[in-house]
């Protein structure tokens, strides 16, 4: 059994150029969409995620304790030029792993975002310590900069497209572990059989506005919070204005 802990972004007060969307909110909404993907080969994979409560070292930590194997960062770029675009990932020198599992992910990531891609690279180019997030975590790790959120043809295409990138993240982890990847289906729902509303939520999770919990369950009949609230309205607007 492989760990992943899948980390998105803690960092709300990055808006994108398209409002009202933030890094925080839709990389979480990324996340979500992988690990659902990944959740379905429940005989190979064990997903840990961070929360929006958390702090960066927070999230380090607790990536630390589950004893992941992998550690995936999930973020967006920015720049004062609105005009910069494309994926870059990056690893912490030094880490062989952790070079590998970059260089598979900008493989399967790169291509599906619109604009020029920028390569894989060091921690060091960017501080002479590295990223604290590639540093201190004790797994081979990589931190995506899926698209540059400052850039509005990028970041368009990223709310369209989250399934899009969710699926070549996941093919990515899939290759990492040489595990074979699943086709892309409609997730189905033990505890929706004979539902009154089981039509409707089958129509919800095609059209990508719903993906149940990370034990495979959508669980009908619970309490919808706050969060899954604002996250289902995000992807519903989404859909009516991209």
């Amino acid at each position: 059994m492989y760990k992943i802990y899948v980390s998105p972004s803690l960092q709300p007060r990055n808006k994108y150029v398209v409002e009202p969307y933030n890094e925080q909110g839709v990389m979480h909404s990324l996340g979500d969409l992988v690990i659902a993907k990944l959740f379905r080969h429940r005989d190979k994979f064990e997903v840990g995620v961070n929360n929006t409560g958390m702090n960066l070292l927070e999230a380090i930590e607790a990536s630390n304790r589950f004893k992941a194997d992998i550690h995936l960062a999930l973020h967006t770029n920015a720049d004062e030029d609105p005009d910069t675009e494309g994926t870059e990932v990056y690893h912490h020198e030094g880490s062989v792993d952790g070079k590998r599992l970059a260089e598979i992910l900008y493989k399967h990531v790169a291509p599906i975002s619109p604009g020029k891609d920028r390569g894989v690279k060091s921690d060091k180019v960017l501080y002479s310590t590295g990223l604290a997030e590639l540093r201190e975590t004790i797994c081979p790790a990589a931190l995506l900069e899926a698209i540059y959120h400052t850039n509005r043809i990028e970041t368009k295409d990223l709310l369209k497209r989250q399934e899009a990138y969710a699926e070549g993240i996941y093919k990515a982890v899939c290759e990492y572990f040489d595990v074979e990847p699943l086709e892309q289906e409609v997730s189905t729902f033990p505890d929706i059989d004979c539902h009154p509303l089981e039509k409707d939520i089958i129509e919800a999770t095609k059209l990508g506005l719903v993906n149940g919990y990370q034990d495979g369950l959508f669980r009908p009949n619970s309490h919808i919070t706050r969060a899954e609230v604002t996250s289902l309205i995000l992807r519903l607007y989404n859909k009516l204005t991209i």
